[in-house]
């Protein structure tokens, strides 16, 4: 008989977060976050699938072809040095940083330049929330050997003080809602506190006021002046 697992466990390689340079990570990191996101849900969602031998019936044996969006050489230029002023603005120069505004095909169009992330998610933003389009393989967890994680997942994101919280508020497979009770599983768990195991990713956060949607547009407001980073004050990740 197959014994329910305690906790999700998810390859460290699947969350990792990459090295943080000036501005780095709004380069891939954004779109690598909410992939990283999907990753637990797949994990949190696999285990439970896996306990009750419904794999196969909430997964597939291929991945699904996920839209990317390319910029035009000229614009997608534009766009990263926008972007990397904007990074060393915050760095330097805090006071005069101002609101850092991207729509989804922005963030998307970064997605596409990261080969890591190509093809596997696709972002929307859809009634204050993001919504995410993704396809990721099942290989490191129980069951899921050649299959995939094909779904549409929203996530409901915030940033007050530094703390990024990535939570889901649903998902739908092969078109068809998950059933809530697996939703309200893993709902309480903030999707993000992985990328807060990197020291450099956790103080650039820190540089934020907070995050917030407007209409079909992420704004970031940088703070105007720097705190204590709160996740180095209390020596743990946000839960």
């Amino acid at each position: 008989m197959t014994s329910q697992p305690s906790d999700t466990e998810i390859p460290a390689s699947a969350n990792a977060p990459p090295r943080h340079q000036p501005g780095c990570w709004i380069y891939g990191c954004l779109g690598l976050v909410f992939f990283s996101s999907a990753t637990l849900v797949c994990g949190g969602l696999g285990a439970y699938w896996y306990f009750k031998d419904q794999v196969e019936k909430y997964t597939a044996s291929e991945p699904v072809l996920i839209p990317s969006i390319q910029y035009a050489p000229e614009k997608i230029k534009q766009l990263e040095t926008h972007l990397e002023t904007f990074a060393k603005t915050v760095e330097s120069a805090p006071t005069e940083a101002q609101d850092l505004v991207l729509s989804s095909d922005d963030i998307n169009a970064l997605i596409s330049r990261n080969e890591k992330l190509k093809g596997k998610v696709h972002l929307a933003i859809r009634d204050g929330q993001m919504v995410g389009d993704i396809s990721v393989p099942m290989d490191n967890l129980p069951g899921g050997s050649g299959r995939y994680f094909n779904a549409k997942v929203t996530f409901h994101v915030s940033l007050e003080n530094g703390v990024l919280i990535i939570t889901l508020s649903n998902a739908e497979v092969k078109g068809e809602p998950v059933p809530q009770s697996m939703v309200d599983a893993i709902a309480n768990k903030n999707l993000a506190k992985e990328i807060y195991k990197d020291p450099e990713a956790a103080k650039w956060l820190s540089r934020f006021e907070r995050l917030r949607i407007d209409k079909d547009r992420l704004v970031l407001t940088p703070r105007q002046q720097l705190d204590p980073d709160p996740v180095q004050a209390s020596g743990e990740p946000p839960i």
